[in-house]
């Protein structure tokens, strides 16, 4: 389906859909919404790493390509070293609309 549609348009669909799920996943009151939530943001996102494995297909030679795939799976935990400490930073430094993040106010 990925190859049939083309992966630029598929991880495009994903993408979208995945942004649109997560902001509405601010919107639930309970747990079992949250549970739904997470679902289906899961379910919206099941095709982005076989997209983006396509796509470097496309771009990359042969050889080339386990290369540039793993260097893409490098990233994840690249964002995890970097992006844990500036999540941790926002939420306790970081204030929108008079809203405190993260002491329970």
């Amino acid at each position: 389906m990925l190859h049939k549609i083309g992966a630029r348009i598929w991880i495009a669909r994903i993408l979208i859909t995945w942004g649109i799920l997560a902001m509405l996943t601010g919107l639930v009151h309970s747990v079992h919404q949250l549970y739904v939530a997470r679902f289906l943001l899961g379910l919206a996102e099941a095709g982005y790493f076989p997209g983006i494995v396509l796509y470097l297909t496309y771009w990359f030679r042969q050889r080339e390509q386990a290369q540039m795939i793993a260097l893409f799976l490098a990233g994840i935990p690249f964002t995890s070293i970097i992006g844990s400490p500036v999540s941790g930073y926002i939420m306790d430094h970081v204030h929108w609309l008079s809203w405190a993040v993260g002491d329970g106010s």
